[in-house]
């Protein structure tokens, strides 16, 4: 993978959340929208690379130049010498895990992050949560408004 055009790529690694008795399998890759802020990507296309605004970290690799960047752009917050995963609150009301912080900041230091959706990788939780899991869920809920909401193309971070 060209390190330039990609410094930092995840896998799909699924997330699981209980609505009532029902497993709710969220992918843990997330875009920015107008209408709701940062989501799931729940319409990913599949087998793809494909640019997102954040992801977990449960599996992803990051080329060095990205870590000596945010070390050049440090914050009072984030200092050159801090912790590189740190969760905190970012505009409004709205506080962020330390792996979507970590996403948030390469975000506001230009740097691109992408997900291999071909690269699956199951979690655990109360057991296994794998694509499949999300295919059955995401077939019954798709026409949810919540699960289509509009991406935002040209993102400004403040």
């Amino acid at each position: 993978i060209d390190k330039d055009k990609y410094p930092i790529v995840s896998a799909l690694v699924f997330a699981g959340f209980r609505d009532g008795l029902e497993l709710r399998p969220v992918p843990a890759i997330f875009k920015m929208t107008e209408d709701m802020g940062m989501q799931p990507y729940y319409d990913y296309q599949k087998d793809s690379l494909i640019e997102i605004f954040a992801c977990g970290t449960g599996c992803f690799i990051v080329h060095r130049s990205v870590l000596e960047k945010l070390r050049e752009v440090g914050t009072e917050q984030f200092g050159a010498d801090w912790c590189w995963f740190q969760d905190g609150p970012i505009t409004g009301n709205m506080w962020l895990s330390e792996d979507l912080m970590f996403c948030y900041r390469l975000q506001n230091a230009g740097i691109k992050i992408h997900a291999n959706t071909g690269s699956l990788i199951p979690h655990k939780k109360e057991h296994w949560v794998t694509e499949k899991d999300y295919s059955v869920w995401y077939e019954k809920n798709k026409d949810n408004p919540y699960v289509n909401h509009k991406e935002i193309s040209n993102l400004e971070i403040g």
